[in-house]
């Protein structure tokens, strides 16, 4: 009989425990995260001190305490990361690599993970694959990196589970964030594929293509990675490609945390790999239904261990009872957004989204709003024909009636926007500098 493989026994083990009664989930994270503190407390010299609070004299942790413990922010990470390294990396653990952050919420951080993170976060993708009915055994058309390893068309092998026999069936189509729509599409006829991924700003470039060139494509669904998909984005997919969007909540830093209930009931936290918390400005807990700040603890990163880090976005906290679809997981109820891309109104409230209907009156399609000073605002739009004539005049009521009466207005018009290294498309961004407007 083949030797069963770690993440091979990892992804067995999350097909079962997403039953397990809530209890003995949460017997399963404290253990982990004991194994966490411990190490991390006894081999960084960052956590050396840091964790005292949990712990009793008697050396007993005590759960009641965890919510005192400081919260690492993403600034922390990029100037102490020495310091946060473990000096005594778990081997069995490795190997360890060195990870970059696009910088999305900010600087780029490095940091170093473990084969055992990233084993754990594969294999928490393809349950929540398996929630969205993915077809492991069609083509993927990937989205990464250029790298020497491989060239754009290049087949990399099975994107699921390989040692399933479905799964086993599937190519992964290796194409860069940098991959021209026009490319796109001649992978996805060519090896007749049936899902592919995207980043925003790469599906808003895909999706402006196939709406200006009448270019016809179709896939079943498609993988969004590096935020959530708005209803502009998830109607155009299916009104154009007859695709459903499969989002996952993730990140470099915790790896795959969350993904949506297969019954429509929020997103379920792979909790066996991470604790995520939803906490207020005292880092303590929200209610149900409330919005809070995302902390995270994955289990698996022990050659830098990141213990209550800030993940820089805001989520509404799930219910407590157990979901209707019989999963035992906790769930958050929605993800709102990044902290750094909130705009607030003069009392301190978050200004909401524009909605669609904003959009059709400007005759936007992909589309950016800029704070360029204290109560000065950009939006930014590359034209689109809704089959009506835009009305500036209705656009700028519904922008005064999202923002505040202070908040000035400018409307430019922009023929495209420079995606990111890793294609990403910020429809907020801050760039006031107080201090320059102060003349400092």
């Amino acid at each position: 009989m083949a030797q069963v493989t770690q993440i091979e026994s990892i992804y067995n083990t999350l097909e079962d425990s997403q039953w397990w009664p809530r209890d003995r989930l949460v017997e399963l994270q404290r253990v982990e995260l004991a194994r966490l503190v411990r190490h991390a407390k006894a081999t960084s010299a960052f956590y050396k001190t840091r964790l005292d609070v949990l712990f009793r004299p008697n050396g007993t942790i005590d759960w009641d305490r965890w919510s005192d413990v400081p919260i690492m922010t993403r600034a922390q990470l990029s100037t102490e990361r020495a310091s946060i390294e473990s000096q005594r990396p778990i081997q069995a653990h490795g190997p360890f690599g060195l990870v970059k952050t696009s910088g999305s919420t900010g600087d780029p951080v490095e940091f170093l993970v473990t084969r055992m993170m990233n084993d754990l976060s594969v294999a928490s993708l393809w349950r929540g694959q398996k929630w969205a009915k993915m077809d492991w055994s069609g083509a993927m058309i990937h989205m990464g990196v250029e790298t020497p390893q491989w060239k754009t068309g290049d087949v990399m092998g099975p994107w699921g589970p390989y040692w399933l026999k479905e799964a086993a069936r599937g190519r992964r189509i290796f194409a860069t964030y940098s991959t021209v729509p026009k490319e796109r599409i001649a992978l996805i006829q060519k090896y007749n594929a049936r899902f592919a991924s995207f980043t925003s700003g790469m599906a808003l470039f895909f999706l402006d293509y196939l709406r200006t060139t009448n270019t016809q494509a179709r896939l079943k669904a498609v993988q969004f990675v590096g935020g959530t998909a708005n209803e502009y984005i998830r109607n155009d997919f299916k009104n154009l490609l007859n695709a459903e969007v499969f989002e996952l909540y993730s990140s470099k830093e915790g790896g795959s945390m969350s993904h949506p209930c297969p019954l429509g009931h929020g997103w379920h936290q792979n909790a066996e790999s991470v604790l995520m918390e939803v906490v207020d400005a005292q880092g303590k807990p929200v209610a149900p239904g409330q919005t809070g700040r995302v902390v995270v603890t994955p289990f698996g990163n022990t050659a830098a261990p990141l213990i209550r880090y800030d993940q820089g976005d805001t989520a509404v906290a799930g219910p407590i009872e157990i979901c209707p679809c019989g999963r035992t997981l906790p769930r958050i109820a929605a993800f709102s957004g990044r902290v750094v891309h909130d705009f607030r109104k003069p009392n301190g409230e978050v200004v909401a989204n524009l909605s669609a209907d904003a959009r059709r009156e400007l005759g936007a399609g992909t589309w950016q709003v800029a704070r360029v000073g204290e109560h000065s605002f950009e939006v930014r739009y590359k034209k689109r024909d809704w089959g009506v004539a835009p009305d500036l005049d209705a656009f700028r009521k519904s922008f005064a009636e999202c923002f505040y009466p202070q908040a000035a207005l400018k409307i430019i018009e922009v023929d495209d926007f420079p995606l990111g290294p890793t294609g990403k498309h910020m429809e907020k961004v801050d760039e006031w500098d107080p201090a320059s407007q102060r003349g400092a």
